[in-house]
C-alpha cells in the first residue's frame, strides 16, 4: 500500500499511537507499585527501574503521536516517522521535545529530565552511596516524578486523540485529488 492509503485507512479505523503490549505493561506498572510498596532496598531499585521503563514506553508512544499528527498537518506530503529503534531513554526525550509541544509536554519533558538524572546518579553511582537510605530517598523521589509523568502524559494523549479525531478521511482524499 502507499504511504497515502496507509494513513488515510489509520484515521478511518482510529488507528492511534497505542502501547504496543498495553497489558503487560500495565502489570509492570502495578508490580512497580507492590515493589516500591515493599520498603525494602531490593524493591525501591526494582520499582525504580520499571518506572524508568515505563517513562520510556510513555516517551515511545508521545512520539508516535507526534509524528502521526504532523503526518496529518502536512498532508498529502510526506512526513516519514521517526525510527526509534536503538534510542536510549536520553535520545527519546531529546526526539520528544523536537517534536510538537504545548505546556504539558514540556511539563513532560521536564519531568522525564529528572527522572532520568536520578536515574543515572542513582544506577551508575549507586557503589558511591553514603547509605541505604540515599537509595529509599531516590527511590521514593522516582516514584514522585513517575506519577508526575504519567498524570501529563493521560492529559497529553487525550489531547492528541480529541485532535485526531477532528481528522477527515474523506476531506482529506479530495485532497489527494485535488493534485
Amino acid at each position: 500500500m502507499s504511504y497515502h492509503s496507509d494513513l488515510l485507512k489509520r484515521i478511518e479505523r482510529t488507528d492511534w499511537p497505542e502501547f504496543q503490549r498495553n497489558g503487560f505493561l500495565y502489570e509492570l506498572h502495578e508490580l512497580a507499585n507492590e515493589m516500591h510498596s515493599q520498603k525494602s532496598v531490593a524493591g525501591y531499585l526494582a520499582s525504580f527501574l520499571i518506572y524508568q521503563q515505563l517513562c520510556e514506553e510513555i516517551v515511545r508512544l508521545l512520539i508516535g503521536c507526534s509524528d502521526l499528527f504532523l503526518q496529518c498537518q502536512v498532508f498529502p506530503q510526506e512526513f516519514k516517522p521517526k525510527k526509534l529503534d536503538s534510542k536510549t531513554f536520553g535520545q527519546l526525550i531529546v526526539e520528544l521535545e523536537n517534536g510538537v509541544c504545548d505546556k504539558q509536554t514540556y511539563d513532560l519533558i521536564k519531568k522525564c529530565k529528572e527522572l532520568n538524572a536520578l536515574r543515572i546518579r542513582m544506577v551508575h553511582r549507586i557503589t558511591l552511596k553514603t547509605s541505604v537510605r540515599d537509595i529509599e530517598r531516590q527511590a521514593k523521589s522516582a516514584k514522585r516524578i513517575y506519577d508526575q509523568i504519567y498524570k501529563l502524559f493521560d492529559k497529553v494523549r487525550d489531547q492528541y486523540n480529541v485532535t485526531f479525531g477532528k481528522y477527515d478521511a474523506d476531506e482529506m482524499r479530495k485532497l489527494l485529488k485535488d493534485l
